[in-house]
């Protein structure tokens, strides 16, 4: 399954990227890119446009 991965950074998306494997192996990706501390939210989203995972926060409030 191909996932659409976005990360954000000041509350702007800066990467929007395709990712064709598992969603675990997406999981982790999210999870060390926010730990790190090399984005501050990465999203998840399905191939229909749910979002799926959501990890870390945006610092302005939509």
């Amino acid at each position: 399954m191909t996932y659409r991965v976005i990360f954000y950074r000041d509350d702007k998306p800066v990467v929007d990227a395709a990712w064709t494997g598992s969603l675990a192996e997406a999981q982790l990706i999210a999870r060390d890119t926010v730990n790190f501390g090399h984005f501050e939210c990465v999203e998840i989203l399905s191939e229909r446009g749910d979002v799926v995972l959501k990890r870390g926060a945006h610092t302005q409030p939509a």
